[in-house]
């Protein structure tokens, strides 16, 4: 593969735990966003206003639909950070096979260790260097 592909895959794999952090968001305001619709399903939600029971069933429902259509919005993006997690993931893998003797090292580097102590406990002068030159011989 060239340079630039090989950038761009380790790019791709140095960015798993931010997908993973941004799935786990996603998720989050996703569980909130049924919670919300759960209250407002109840017979006593008032959607803010004084009084008991004061909403109509027709604001219920009008407030219910954006919400569902907030969450349905989240769940194609978070669908869309596991695809692209699971495409840095299968690059992840093909390196780690292509490089077996590599291994430890391509670790240490994918895992976000610093420069100086992969450097130092690899025997490498150029940390990044070594690891584009590694990933540039893999085919996709």
């Amino acid at each position: 593969m060239n340079i630039d592909k090989a950038k761009y895959v380790i790019a791709e794999i140095k960015s798993i735990p931010r997908y993973e952090k941004i799935i786990a968001n996603l998720d989050e305001k996703m569980m909130d966003i049924a919670a919300r619709i759960e209250t407002i399903q109840s017979p006593s939600c008032s959607l803010g206003r004084i009084g008991p029971g004061s909403a109509t069933p027709k604001s219920k429902v009008s407030v219910i639909n954006e919400l569902i259509s907030d969450e349905s919005r989240l769940l194609k993006e978070q669908d869309e950070f596991k695809f692209m997690k699971r495409r840095a993931e299968k690059y992840k893998a093909l390196v780690y096979v292509h490089h077996e003797s590599e291994s430890q090292f391509l670790h240490d580097f994918f895992e976000g260790k610093p420069y100086g102590w992969i450097a130092q406990k690899h025997n490498v002068t150029n940390v990044y260097k070594k690891a584009l030159a590694l990933v540039s011989k893999v085919e996709l």
